[in-house]
């Protein structure tokens, strides 16, 4: 599961990379690439695209304000306070709150990705369907959460949903002993946010 995580992720920073350095255009420096193909966005901008083609998506400033913590202890029962997160290239950018277990191995982390450019909506829906397959009885496409949704379990300790919302990827990855056992919790967690993007 972290592998096809982490795979997504590279894909979706590989597809950055490459608008940002006008893709393999020698001719071209990243800075007039990324002025010509990326206008400038406002962090607190929050809008999404169509489902199909060319969505656009802006992350929340705050993902941990878009969770309370009693939802997070549905999961994680003695769940301590919420650690933002946030990262932007050119292209990307992420934003995410992490939650530990103040008593167990369980954590969790919220994350929301922008998508680049260069990694249309349909080639994401497309790896995230062939991240479900190689998932076979320990995964399943859920409904009412965005444009698409899974849910998988590659490993007992890790349970991860994966959403597209619009222009948004949004991420929902919980870890540690028993994770497996909650794969079905994700999907309310899930649907409480969406709405929100």
């Amino acid at each position: 599961m972290l592998i096809r995580a982490m795979g997504l992720i590279m894909l979706l920073l590989a597809g950055a990379i490459a608008v940002a350095c006008g893709g393999g255009d020698s001719k071209k420096t990243p800075t007039t690439t990324t002025q010509a193909t990326v206008p400038a966005a406002s962090p607190t901008t929050q809008t999404t695209g169509s489902s199909s083609g060319g969505a656009s998506g802006s992350v929340p400033d705050d993902a941990c304000a878009l969770i309370t913590l009693d939802q997070v202890k549905q999961l994680i029962p003695d769940a301590t306070a919420g650690q933002p997160s946030k990262n932007s290239t050119a292209n990307v950018r992420t934003s995410g709150c992490y939650w530990t277990s103040a008593g167990s191995t369980l954590s969790l982390k919220v994350e929301f990705s922008t998508l680049p450019p260069s990694a249309p909506r349909d080639a994401v829906k497309r790896s995230l369907q062939t991240e479900l397959n190689d998932a076979g009885s320990n995964g399943k496409e859920l409904s009412g959460i965005g444009d698409y949704a899974i849910v998988t379990s590659s490993v007992a300790v890790d349970s991860e949903l994966k959403a597209l919302v619009g222009g948004i990827l949004l991420r929902i990855d919980l870890n540690g002993d028993g994770a497996r056992a909650k794969l079905d919790d994700l999907a309310p967690l899930a649907r409480a946010i969406a709405p929100k993007l």
